[in-house]
């Protein structure tokens, strides 16, 4: 009897169901034209309501077929269309079968609608940002849209940074023109012609090592506007003025093509612009030999005419012309040639008063003060040729690069002893960097080879009150450095397996010699060099790699044989040595989320310093600066740890970063310091110590769209512990400090604009059994407002505010007010009159903190200026 209930319910069912199923059949036609209507939306609801029970939608022929599941026998059948009358029809099951439903055309008036376009855009790993959004009328380049762009920022050299990491490339069009020297395109491209600022994140330049090599680094790309694409843009302007005679020129003609690039500008100016930080170039690391090709230069002479360390444009009394020419071609397979040219000719002048204190244990060492007047002549120009090929199994580039520099710097000083110095110091160089990478399946093969030859003849003359005749100095150094090596690798899996070998090498010479010409000189002898160093690394390392969509993790272990050669023509000595050493590196990245990342690496770098660590001879630095070495080789062995948080949600224009460091060293020689009257004498003393530098820094930015605005925050921590031997004694120092720097940007209905930049700092010098200075702090702040009163005119006001702290009671504080009006009579034409330094400063103060030292110096800075000027874009 169960058996037989359940199947009679279960038949009953059935029957239920198969009665309740409707199917409703039908076919729309055009009222007056009688011809099927395609895409008219068909809707079954209940009646007297608004429930939807199903819905369909009309083929090309106007047919419909709309499935209904319900116990009611009532029905409502709407028929719409845009540009046709909606259709209402009523409906019954028994009347149910094939319907004909005409609708009438009928005239839509549709409601005004504004589409507003995202400012950011993120597809996978790159992040575009629309400049229409963040540019207005005042914005002369792409330079001044960055700063505004809530993740970038540009530092005071013009490094790009993004999420607080330096960018690894900065293309336009995808394409490197520039080769890392990109404030040429950051402050001259107008943001008229940009269409979005591209992040590549995670960009690896190197195509055959997207796979092998990822990185947490970010590239910069500039999207161009259609318009802007394949012609000639670029601008003429000249300005002068007044408080002194002030001129500027500038002219700029730049294209970008598909396959031909081209930047040519000059500049020149004596208003405080600072042109030549355009030619800087931002090199990160390499990436097949990493940091081993970057050598410092070695400066002995030190004599410079110094400007006050705030901005340019208040600070600088200069003469300056550049001219720069950049162009690129591709060609067939790939293959591209491109050239760099750049020249600056510089002529600076500088006036400072300055009082320094050296720290001595248990007392403060007697203070020198100097009244510095200088003028500074500089020239350089450098050309680089390069041929390349960059593809998925195959990278090919060789860089030819050649510089001339020299600079002749006079300075004349008044106060503990009375001077005149002139120092010539040329810099020429030349080098050859290239690079082979090829794929075979899994495996790869690397050649990279780096060849630096320089040439570095330095004078300094100075004259002393009371003598008639100049000392005068030579110092020749001369220095080949090479670097090539080959690497095999294997992939298995998610595992990179890498061998490497090569050979590193550096020769270096130094002749030096001090002629008194009858002045007494404070050391009886040692006042020439004739040294030749040279240093041979054998070295080979294994690196193990593991990759996968969201961890990196990289471990290296290179083991470096040094041989080494001193020799000395002086004392006919001759020394030679070998060393071993093992320097490990660690590296990981891991995306905790697609938005959060973290970043962590720990190494061990051993440096062999380079001759002028081994000059057993002294050489003078300035009149008051004398340095020696030593004939043991000085040993720098450091420890890097560094670990690194990074979000970025480009919904919410939200961009975090934290990070902390800390890097020990250890090195075999310190430095001896020691007085005499006005004379600071420093030489190498064989004994280990130890320095370290640790850091914490965060950042946060957020675009606040509600108001049309970007808000920053930075923050940045420091404790720099170093020693120094003096008075026979080790003198311990320790630098703090605290930096804050807030920033926003905030446009009012695109009428009004607002901009705030400031700058917080305290730093304190400790100094182990000597007086300390205590905590000094400085601010700058920076406030501007715009007004666009038109599309014709516009003006800009702003005022700057420097406060130092000189003593724990002694402090000077600074406002300057400046103001810009603009008028545009035709669409590429612009006036312009700018008033800077309106409250007519004409000096500040600064104070600077240096190991067991301390320098408090006044200067000279631009007086109140007027400078009017016409500009011609196309």
């Amino acid at each position: 009897m169960r058996i037989y209930f359940l199947s009679l319910s279960f038949i009953v069912i059935c029957c239920t169901t198969a009665f309740s199923q409707i199917i409703i059949k039908g076919k729309i036609l055009d009222a007056d034209k009688k011809a099927p209507l395609e895409s008219v939306v068909i809707t079954v609801l209940q009646p007297d309501s608004t429930t939807i029970i199903n819905y369909a939608i009309s083929d090309s022929k106007g047919e419909f077929n709309i499935e209904v599941s319900s116990v009611s026998d009532r029905y409502l059948l709407k028929a719409s269309l845009l540009a046709f009358k909606t259709q209402i029809i009523r409906l019954y099951n028994r009347n149910v079968r094939e319907i004909s439903i005409l609708l009438a055309p009928q005239v839509t008036e549709l409601k005004e609608v504004f589409v507003k376009p995202p400012k950011i855009v993120q597809r996978h790993d790159t992040i575009s940002y629309d400049v229409a959004s963040y540019s207005n009328v005042q914005d002369r380049t792409i330079g001044d849209v960055l700063k505004k762009l809530p993740g970038i920022d540009i530092q005071d050299d013009g490094t790009v940074l993004y999420n607080g990491k330096a960018i690894n490339k900065f293309y336009i069009e995808g394409l490197d023109l520039l080769d890392n020297r990109y404030g040429l395109a950051v402050n001259n491209v107008a943001p008229k012609d940009v269409q979005s600022v591209e992040i590549l994140e995670g960009h690896q330049p190197i195509k055959a090592l997207k796979k092998s090599t990822p990185t947490d680094r970010a590239a910069l790309n500039l999207k161009l506007k259609k318009n802007s694409k394949a012609r000639w843009l670029g601008h003429l302007e000249v300005a002068g003025g007044l408080t002194p005679a002030l001129w500027r020129a500038d002219a700029l003609a730049l294209k970008f093509s598909p396959k031909i690039q081209s930047l040519n500008l000059f500049q020149a100016n004596n208003i405080g612009e600072n042109i030549k930080t355009q030619f800087k170039q931002h090199t990160l690391e390499d990436y097949i030999n990493g940091q081993d090709n970057q050598s410092e230069q070695t400066k002995f002479i030190k004599v410079a005419a110094e400007n006050a360390p705030i901005a340019d444009e208040r600070s600088m009394l200069n003469q300056t012309f550049a001219l720069s020419t950049n162009n690129l071609r591709l060609f067939k397979n790939d293959y591209q040639i491109k050239t760099n040219f750049n020249y600056v000719n510089d002529r600076l002048t500088a006036f400072k008063n300055s009082v320094i204190t050296y720290y001595s244990p248990g007392a403060l060492q007697d203070r020198i003060i100097e009244n510095n007047s200088g003028i500074s002549k500089q020239n350089q120009g450098n050309l680089d040729v390069n041929i390349s090929k960059n593809t998925d199994r195959f990278y090919l580039n060789n860089k030819l690069s050649g510089q001339v520099f020299w600079n002749n710097t006079d300075v004349a000083t008044i106060g503990s002893s009375p001077n005149d110095q002139q120092s010539r110091v040329p810099y020429h160089f030349v080098d050859n960097n290239f690079n082979f990478i090829k794929s075979f399946g899994q495996n790869r093969l690397t050649i990279s080879s780096f060849n630096h030859l320089t040439f570095q003849p330095e004078d300094l003359n100075f004259t002393t009150a009371g003598t008639a005749n100049p000392v005068e100095q030579r110092a020749d150094h001369r220095d080949f450095f090479s670097n090539t090596n080959i690497a095999v690798s294997s992939s298995l899996h998610k595992w990179v397996i890498e061998y490497r070998t090569g050979i590193k090498a550096s020769i270096q010479r130094l002749n030096s010699k001090i002629e008194p010409n009858g002045n007494e000189l404070p050391f009886q002898d040692s006042s020439t060099n004739q040294a030749y160093w040279r240093s041979i690394d054998y070295y080979g390392s294994v690196s193990a790699q593991y990759l996968n969509d969201v961890l990196n993790f990289k471990i290296t272990l290179p083991a470096n044989f040094y041989n080494t050669q001193l020799n000395n023509s002086l004392d006919q000595s001759r020394e030679n040595d070998n060393r071993f050493y093992l320097n490990p590196s660690m590296e990981l990245n891991y995306k905790i989320t697609s938005k959060l990342s973290v970043n962590a690496r720990a190494e061990l770098i051993t440096k062999l310093l380079g001759i002028d660590y081994l000059s057993e001879g002294y050489i003078y630095q300035t009149y008051r600066n004398i340095v020696s070495g030593s004939n043991r080789v000085n040993i720098e062995r450091r420890q890097n740890y560094a670990l690194s948080l990074s979000y970025r949600s480009p919904v919410s224009s939200l961009f975090m970063a934290l990070s902390a460091s800390y890097a020990p060293t250890l090195k075999n020689q310190l430095i001896q310091r020691s007085f005499d009257n006005y004379l600071t004498i420093e030489r190498l003393f064989p004994l280990n110590n130890d320095k370290s530098l640790w850091s914490v820094s965060g950042r946060i930015s957020k675009g606040i769209d509600d108001i049309d605005a970007v808000a920053s925050l930075a923050v940045t921590y420091q404790n720099a512990t170093n020693q120094l031997l003096q008075a026979a004694t080790v003198l311990s120092s320790e630098n703090r400090s605290l930096q804050f720097n807030p920033k926003f940007v905030i446009n009012f209905n695109k009428v009004v604009n607002v901009e705030y930049n400031g700058s917080f700092n305290t730093s304190k010098l400790l100094v182990a059994n000597s007086p300390s200075t205590g905590s000094l702090g400085s601010i700058y702040q920076k406030l501007l407002v715009g007004w666009i009163v038109s599309k014709q005119l516009n003006m800009k006001a702003g005022v700057d505010q420097v406060y130092n702290q000189l003593t724990q009671t002694q402090h000077l504080s600074a406002f300057f007010a400046d103001y810009r009006i603009q008028y545009i009579p035709a669409k590429n034409i612009a006036l312009e009159l700018s008033l800077k330094n309106i409250f007519n400063k004409k000096t500040i103060a600064y104070n600077l903190i240096e190991t067991a030292s301390n320098t408090s110096s006044i200067y000279t800075i631009r007086p109140f200026n007027a400078l009017a000027g016409i500009r011609f874009n196309f």
